[in-house]
């Protein structure tokens, strides 16, 4: 199910909260040590071709810029990522977070996205 799923359709008040579950799951926030003026990322992920696709969509409906969409071959198949440089995973935390109630998060990426915004 998880390599052919689709992206749903989401009343576009409730994408960044749909966003950022698929995020809690699927999404990674991590930091470049060889850029330490600016070192924070993050990346999404999916089985799914169709999935990654609409996901970046509705990303890019919500101001964030189109990235490339890397094909990666794992021992299962392929996966699809993109990832966002440091300024855009700024903007993506705001998004993300701007109106996100207490518990409606993944508590230890929201942490990992304010240590990197520290360094800022």
């Amino acid at each position: 199910k998880s390599l052919v799923v689709k992206f749903p359709e989401v009343p576009k008040d409730y994408l960044p909260d749909f966003i950022r579950g698929d995020f809690d799951g699927d999404g990674s926030v991590f930091f470049v040590k060889s850029r330490p003026k600016f070192p924070l990322r993050t990346k999404f992920i999916s089985g799914s071709e169709d999935f990654i696709n609409g996901l970046q969509k509705s990303l890019m409906f919500l101001s964030m810029p189109k990235r490339t969409i890397y094909r990666q071959k794992t021992k299962n198949g392929w996966t699809y990522v993109f990832v966002y440089d440091h300024k855009d995973s700024i903007k993506l935390f705001n998004i993300l977070y701007k109106n996100a109630q207490n518990g409606l998060f993944l508590d230890r990426k929201y942490r990992r996205f304010l240590e990197g915004l520290k360094e800022v």
